[in-house]
């Protein structure tokens, strides 16, 4: 991913304009960004120093979710396709005995010949179903130990993080200053009008392929009168990490 932060400098508040788009340049549509007065990881960071318990870690599961890939629609393709054909013949000769006249000498091995073909597809049927089974089972039973143990860290989160309401907003009392969100349109853009002062971008977006995964991003930026500013958010500052 790669996001562009604009400044463009005006009397009192400044407009923070935030370009989103992939390594492509294709536009991040519906982004949603949020710029705060303070560092949020700073204060999950030291609620979590101070936590009765340690953070549950799943090591093993983390890196088999980050590593996991949607089956492929050729590999989908490569699996069904023997039965399709196969479907599409006993299609063929099932129009053809339906047409064919039942004295005619030929059609009792006519009609053997797709009794025979029918039993074949109900085969390859039954192998199809079971090569789908065996490309959806791993997602299944990785989403099944990926559901317990999210569970186990969102208790353990809630428990831990359940001061960070208070702390966040002491900070914005001490600063002065309000959270801001936008999110981008269809140029992926986000405008946020700011007033002076040290800010972090936040930003978060689902891995379009791995539904266990997110990308985020929290930025500071220095918001001033002088020159525009321009910050890039790329593939090199973002953190890509299990989203439970």
């Amino acid at each position: 991913m790669a996001v562009l932060l604009g400044l463009s400098a005006c009397d009192g508040d400044t407009e923070l304009i935030v370009r989103a788009a992939t390594d492509a340049a294709v536009p991040i549509v519906g982004l949603e960004v949020a710029a705060l007065p303070f560092d949020p990881d700073q204060i999950l960071d030291s609620l979590a120093a101070v936590a009765t318990t340690p953070r549950p870690t799943f090591p093993d599961l983390e890196a088999e979710m980050l590593a996991y890939q949607r089956p492929q629609s050729d590999q989908v393709d490569q699996v069904t396709r023997p039965w399709r054909a196969l479907r599409d013949t006993a299609e063929l000769l099932a129009d053809s005995l339906n047409a064919a006249d039942r004295s005619d000498p030929a059609y009792p091995a006519a009609y053997n010949r797709f009794r025979q073909l029918y039993q074949r597809l109900a085969l390859r049927g039954a192998e199809r179903d079971a090569a789908l089974r065996r490309l959806n089972g791993d997602h299944r039973d990785l989403a099944q130990r990926a559901a317990a143990a999210a569970e186990s860290l969102r208790t353990w989160e809630y428990e831990t993080y359940s001061d960070y309401a208070d702390v966040a907003a002491a900070a914005l009392l001490r600063e002065g200053r309000q959270v801001t969100e936008a999110s981008t349109g269809p140029d992926g853009e986000a405008r946020l009008t700011l007033p002076p002062g040290r800010w972090w971008v936040v930003a978060r977006l689902t891995d379009p392929d791995n539904p266990f995964v997110e990308y985020y991003w929290s930025e500071p930026v220095t918001v001033t009168q002088m020159l525009p500013v321009r910050l890039p958010l790329g593939t090199g500052n973002r953190t890509r990490r299990w989203r439970h």
